[in-house]
């Protein structure tokens, strides 16, 4: 059984998937098995995936079901006592498992969630994203100022088996799963930028902030709210941490809003931003948004 199984969700991503899966295979580390699972693509995925096909190298086609399921069902294949994932426009620097490795060795027996840290390729720059200091940090707490994307988490196989991603949740379903591994099983943060997120105009993230409505954001945060409440009830957290961050979503919605010339809408959410977390009104990024919102309502009319 390999030590690892890498799980790469992908629908129609036929001109990025050759990157991300040459990244596995260019890894110093090579006790893997590598999942494609393949959500129902009609481009050419599937010829471009053909050739890597190995016995270290598994095609898994299913009828479009989200992304959601598509990780849930690579899991249930998996064999390699820890399931790594990457997503199909991602990819991995060479040392990725290898780091996990050597952090899985000082474990001992101890079942965990790991993550590295990550760098970000927006408009061909590549940018280190900071890690946070952890000390003393309550780890729900954590994941929620902290967004660990899946091509950064290594989860130790049987954690899978009890906790799976939610199929009704196709956006912020990731931190949602960590959320729940996080109440029972340990949460370790390694100290390596190891694997690089894309931001490009077919990814899922600029998608959404093209298309970005009123309604869309009063569901995400009525979600959110939903899901947090619940470690809130059994104390994982306070109400007041919970309040910080939805305000802080507010606040990257009026920015994200902004973008696409929604002034009204943008404004919308910075208020929200100040009215559920009271703070934000004496942060400088607030009066700055305030400011930017003004230019531009000014240069609409």
């Amino acid at each position: 059984m390999p030590l690892f199984s890498i799980v790469i969700p992908t629908f129609n991503r036929a001109n990025f998937i050759e990157k991300s899966i040459k990244s596995v295979v260019s890894q110093s580390f090579t006790d893997y098995e590598l999942i494609i699972i393949d959500d129902g693509s009609t481009d050419n995925t599937r010829q471009t995936v053909r050739p890597f096909i190995s016995p270290k190298i598994r095609y898994l086609y299913q009828k479009n079901q989200e992304r959601s399921t598509a990780r849930n069902n690579a899991i249930e294949a998996a064999k390699g006592t820890y399931v790594c994932f990457l997503d199909s426009d991602d990819f991995y620097l060479p040392n990725h498992l290898e780091t996990f490795y050597q952090a899985i060795k000082t474990l001992k027996d101890q079942k965990a969630m790991l993550y590295s840290g990550n760098f970000e390729l927006i408009e061909g720059q590549l940018i280190k994203k900071p890690l946070p200091s952890l000390v003393s940090k309550n780890p729900i707490k954590a994941l929620l100022d902290y967004t660990v994307f899946p091509t950064c988490a290594c989860i130790e196989r049987s954690i899978l088996k009890e906790f799976r991603f939610n199929p009704k949740n196709n956006v912020w379903e990731d931190t949602e799963l960590w959320l729940k591994i996080a109440t029972k099983y340990p949460i370790i943060q390694l100290d390596k930028h190891t694997c690089v997120w894309q931001m490009h105009p077919q990814s899922t993230t600029q998608q959404i902030e093209r298309n970005l409505t009123k309604n869309d954001i009063k569901q995400d945060i009525e979600k959110k709210k939903n899901i947090l409440q619940t470690y809130i009830d059994q104390q994982h957290i306070k109400q007041s941490e919970v309040n910080e961050f939805i305000a802080k979503n507010y606040y990257y919605y009026a920015h994200d809003s902004l973008k696409i010339f929604k002034t009204r809408q943008a404004s919308h959410c910075l208020y929200q931003n100040v009215a559920g977390y009271p703070k934000n009104l004496y942060s400088k990024h607030t009066w700055a948004l305030v400011k930017n919102i003004l230019k531009a309502a000014f240069a609409n009319h």
